[in-house]
């Protein structure tokens, strides 16, 4: 989400906001652990706020959930407090995936060791894209045995996904003239194994993590620094025998960018490629992932019956970031795919017997029209403006 002023569209610093939960709300302060800016908030509840790359981005991390009604009322609590102190600053957040009008730039890019030991990896003249994105992500919790499963179903999923949640066609106050979700491809200067779709399915744990650890290190910390290991993790690990698997992996996980990626210190699966979504729809992506956590072997069923190798996900998400739920490969149209894994995250769903599946209802539409929220939003923008847009889009 990102805090933006009405009057200029342009981002809004939300340190400010920060502060006030702090010193208002009984919030504990989280610092980084080289400068001294405030990064993050705990609130009593554990709810953790926020900004990720850049001071405009407004992060809300919700504390552990086991259902999705209970979830969808400690979001609602918390955007309802937030909302009220971005609108004592003049701003107003946005359910879009990303800032439509102010262009990257590097002073947004928000002052963190780590960031910058990442920039030393990719230069940060063009990384700074991604401080103006803006993502709904979700963690759901899988069994040590579903690890594998889940993680090659949902890559496999990142073109329907996309699809299904694209948002982010306007930005430097103009429409894109190629992609639906602009937001999806702002990652493109890492290498291809660190990004997008993983390179390939994975046969067990120990093929996901023979993978993992054979990966570049990026960020290594030593004390209070941070520094360039200069070596595979696996590498890094022999070369330095005192440091702990578990207690290293973490920073590893981090600096691999894949649309849906294992997080082994939260046991669970963080799935990556949505853009934010309007407050009309914030539980849609929850929603989706849980149905198909609750059906993975339906779903991987499904996946092997339509019978194509694994480079075909990595084409449908190219294909999805320009042409949505219209897009199709061979036989492969995005609307009846996304049709097919609808159905079967909403069976999961019902097989829980709470009512979740009524989360679905904004994604069916889309579905049904073929018409991605890209597309409404560009329609929106084309007859009011950016006035239009941050009007209908505000929460």
């Amino acid at each position: 989400m990102l805090g933006c002023p009405n009057a200029e569209v342009r981002g809004l610093d939300i340190r400010p906001v920060l502060e006030r939960l702090v010193r208002q709300f009984n919030g504990k302060p989280f610092y980084d652990d080289f400068y001294s800016d405030l990064q993050a908030v705990e609130m009593p509840d554990g709810t953790v706020i926020t900004n990720d790359s850049g001071w405009s981005n407004l992060e809300v991390a919700l504390p552990p959930h086991t259902k999705l009604d209970e979830a969808r009322v400690a979001f609602e609590e918390k955007i309802d407090l937030l909302k009220d102190l971005v609108q004592d600053l003049k701003g107003a957040i946005l359910g879009y995936g990303i800032q439509p009008l102010q262009a990257p730039d590097k002073k947004n890019w928000i002052r963190k060791r780590r960031h910058e030991v990442v920039c030393r990896n990719f230069g940060c003249d063009h990384d700074v894209n991604i401080t103006v994105i803006s993502a709904s992500q979700v963690h759901v919790s899988v069994a040590r045995e579903e690890v594998v499963l889940a993680n090659n179903v949902f890559n496999w999923l990142t073109g329907v996904m996309v699809s299904l949640f694209a948002n982010s066609p306007i930005w430097r106050g103009e429409i894109d003239p190629v992609r639906l979700a602009v937001r999806e491809r702002m990652w493109w200067f890492t290498p291809d194994n660190r990004h997008g779709v993983f390179p390939g399915p994975c046969l067990d744990l120990e093929d996901l993590f023979n993978r993992i650890i054979n990966m570049k290190h990026l960020v290594a910390r030593n004390g209070r620094d941070y520094f360039l290991p200069r070596s595979t993790f696996k590498g890094f690990l022999k070369q330095n025998p005192d440091r702990e698997f578990l207690s290293e992996l973490p920073l590893l996980e981090g600096t691999l960018w894949f649309c849906s990626r294992p997080r082994s210190n939260y046991g669970t699966i963080e799935i990556r490629p949505a853009c934010t979504q309007p407050r009309e729809a914030s539980m849609a992506l929850p929603a989706f992932c849980l149905g198909i956590v609750e059906n993975l072997q339906e779903a991987q069923k499904a996946i092997d019956d339509l019978g194509y190798p694994w480079n075909v996900c990595k084409e449908l998400r190219e294909i999805a970031m320009s042409e949505g739920l219209k897009g199709r490969i061979d036989d492969l149209d995005m609307a009846e795919l996304s049709r097919i894994f609808l159905q079967i995250a909403e069976r999961g769903l019902k097989a829980r017997k709470l009512g979740e599946e009524k989360y679905l209802s904004p994604l069916w539409t889309r579905v049904e029209t073929k018409t991605t929220l890209a597309e409404e939003v560009i329609n929106i923008f084309k007859q009011g403006g950016l006035k239009s847009l941050v009007d209908t889009l505000s929460y």
